[in-house]
Parts: C-alpha cells; structure tokens; sequence
C-alpha cells in the first residue's frame, strides 16, 4: 500500500491531537489502550523512569469504552482519566509527552483492544507525518505493564543498528499480587515459550511472540500494512503476521517488558483469562501442545529446498505424518507447490512464497487440527523435558517449575537467535 494513502482511506477518520504541537525531533510514540484499567499511572511512572534516547517520544493513552457501557466500567474510566491527568500536569516535559484521551462510546459491533489499539497507532501516525519523521517507530504498550529503565534506548538503538521494520520484545511475567495466580502463571509463561521454542526447533522462519504490550513496528510499514486491524481479541497476533514476513524483524532481547499476570475477562483469551481458568482449578498442571506435531512440521519444513528443485519431491510429501499429509491435501499443496515454483526464480523466492502461505495463522491452524485429530495435549512438565532434549537449557531443577521458567528466561534473552532461521533478508 502506498502510504500516501493510509490517512485517506484506512486511518480512523478523527485526529484527536490536532491542536497539539509535534516536536521536528519526534522519534517514537508508545501507544497505549486503556479500558477499565485501575493501574495507568504506574504504567507511565515506569515509563517515566526510563533513561532518554536521543529523540523526542509521546505516551498517547486512549482510555476506550464502548456504547452502553457498565457503569462500574465508565466509572474506573473516569478515575484512570482524572488520575492520570493528574498525574501528568507535574511530569510533562518537552522530550517526553503524554496525552490521556477518553474515547466514549465506541460501537458495541468493533469496541474491544483491537481498536483502541488502531485509535491511537492511526494517532501516532498521524504524528510522525506531521513531525517529517515516517520512519518514527510505534510502540504497543499495555495500561497494566512496567518496563526496565534502558526500554527506550534499547528499542530505538535496535531499530536503528538493525534498520528494523518491526520487533518483538522480550517480556517476563511479574510474580507479585496474588499469591495463589504465581503457579499459574509461572505455567502459562512456560507453554507460550514452549511454542515459539517448538516453532524454532521446525524451522518456522516467522517464530516471534506477538504479544501486544511487547511489540513495536516503524511507522511508515505500519501504513504499508494496512494498520492495525479491529480484532477484539488477537489484533496483535494477525497485524505482527503481516509485518514478520517482510523481514528485518527480530527479537529485541537486551531490554524487558513486564506485562500483568492478573485475572481479566477483557478479552476470551491470553493471560487474563488463562489466570481466570486457573483460580478455578489452582492444583492442575496446564497442558500443551503435542511434540510429535511440531517434529512432522519439521519434516515439512526440512523439505522447502528440494520441494523447490526437485519435481518428484512432491511424490514423498506422502511419506510425511497422517496429520499432516490430510491437513496439506485439504488446501491442495501440491498444486500449490507447483505454483510457487513457476513463479520463482531462485529458492529463495520459492522458500519466500512458501512461508508466506504457510504463515504464522496456518501453522497455528494445522497444530490445532492436529491436537484434535491425533495428539492429544499433555501435561507442560513433559513438554519441558522435550523442550531440554532440543536445546541446552541448562536446567537447574526441572522439578521446580519457577526455576526452570527462570532458565528458559535466560536461555532466551542470551540465545535469541538459537534454531532460528532470522527473517533478515
């Protein structure tokens, strides 16, 4: 997309900050929604704290509710609104901004994080066209999580060194609040890692976490993207898989973002409600995805070269696992295959072409069919010895479940690039 055209045509129609001055020296904008969010100014306390890069940032908050709210919902708002102007009459400064905006009355049809996500990056857009920056960086952000002090300087540095369109940061759940959610968390932690690390271990190019409070993309491959899509539950998910596959993406792993291990039943699903389930349950231990449906994408993945040179390859795809075969023949890959191979030129484009059909949503697809099919879930301590046996975690205790998150932790922000095939191009 032409991003000339982004404001015109895809772009919320309001400017809230039309009347706001935007600094020439403007560089990054961490947006952030807010709905029914009791702790927003330690939020921008955190941010407040970090070190200074060399640019100017903007904090925009988009408060968000939507047509007939609760009225328990509206007044939290109003608190979090009053509390956080409050809060930034005394810690405004020319190099880093905040403006809180209350969106009232959203259609009940499209209100949810999707779009009070898409409120304020089409406002940082906005922005960065007016400061002569395009190339301004976006950064998602939550109203319930902190950072390290070096976030900012770290982000921007990336981005800069790596002329990066878009990055994951790492994140790490706090183990504070309520006592009795630390073993559920702890276990909700280890299975998203123990997916993108599976996903890493087949060979998918496009293994990042798409988290929304730990992410960032440039501005104007926010615009060339379309934006941010309305989703009211894993915006995040689909707009980052539509920005990985463009390269120059990676993990930013020198910097940490806290987000809340809370309950919330905000969105159908994520930590909020993952934390909800086990309050309910607080004994279990959380199931996972099958190993055996990670090493038959593995096998498939393997293949992508010589599917690309060799014409009788596609004749062994027969040979690869049931589940997988059934899932394949269900969107007719090998026609598919013949397809991308007249239209490249070289493996690469092949292996390109490839990926961007089997993409980060078809993956999760497959794993789902086949956990229903074939691999039933089983319980997470079996999946981290599998996960031990494929990297050198160097686990120090595997009957500890925090310690051995705290192992993967470090394993990931020391190894961020391990079984990973980078999507530089």
């Amino acid at each position: 997309m032409d991003p000339s055209i982004y404001l015109q045509r895809y772009a919320h129609p309001v400017e809230f900050l039309n009347r706001e001055v935007v600094s020439g020296n403007l560089g990054m904008i961490i947006t952030i929604p807010c709905y029914n969010e009791p702790g927003l100014v330690r939020t921008l306390r955190s941010i407040h704290s970090c070190l200074r890069p060399d640019c100017d940032v903007e904090v925009i908050v988009l408060i968000n509710q939507p047509e007939n709210v609760d009225p328990a919902v509206q007044q939290q708002n109003e608190i979090s609104f009053q509390e956080a102007h409050q809060w930034v009459r005394w810690n405004q400064s020319p190099s880093l901004k905040y403006y809180i905006l209350w969106i009232k009355n959203l259609p009940a049809k499209w209100s949810g994080v999707g779009l009070a996500r898409k409120l304020a990056m089409d406002e940082a857009v906005r922005r960065f066209r007016k400061s002569g920056n395009p190339q301004g960086i976006i950064i998602g952000f939550d109203a319930d999580s902190t950072c390290r002090e070096n976030y900012l300087v770290t982000v921007k540095n990336e981005f800069e060194n790596f002329r990066l369109n878009g990055a994951s940061i790492h994140f790490e759940h706090p183990m504070e609040g309520d006592p009795r959610l630390h073993a559920g968390i702890i276990q909700y932690e280890l299975h998203l890692r123990y997916y993108i690390m599976a996903q890493k271990y087949a060979g998918f190019p496009y293994a990042f976490h798409t988290i929304g409070s730990s992410m960032a993309v440039r501005n104007d491959v926010y615009e060339k993207q379309g934006g941010m899509n309305k989703r009211k539950a894993g915006e995040d998910f689909y707009f980052l898989h539509k920005v990985i596959p463009l390269g120059e993406y990676k993990e930013i792993s020198g910097t940490t973002v806290f987000p809340s291990s809370r309950e919330s039943d905000r969105v159908p699903f994520g930590t909020g409600k993952a934390m909800l389930e086990w309050m309910k349950n607080q004994d279990q231990i959380l199931t996972t995805y099958h190993p055996v449906i990670f090493q038959s994408l593995k096998q498939l993945f393997d293949m992508v070269e010589d599917l690309y040179a060799n014409n009788k390859v596609t004749g062994n795809l027969r040979h690869l696992p049931e589940s997988l075969w059934n899932f394949l023949e269900r969107d007719n890959f090998e026609n598919k295959v013949e397809e991308f191979r007249a239209q490249s030129s070289m493996a690469s484009n092949f292996r390109d072409k490839f990926f961007r059909w089997f993409n980060g949503l078809k993956l999760l697809q497959y794993v789902h069919y086949a956990q229903a099919e074939l691999y039933p879930p089983i319980p997470l301590t079996e999946a981290v010895q599998w996960l031990e046996s494929r990297f050198p975690l160097g686990l120090k205790d595997r009957s500890d479940l925090l310690q051995v998150l705290l192992d993967i932790r470090e394993f990931n922000r020391n190894n961020p690039g391990f079984y990973h095939k980078p999507s530089f191009r």
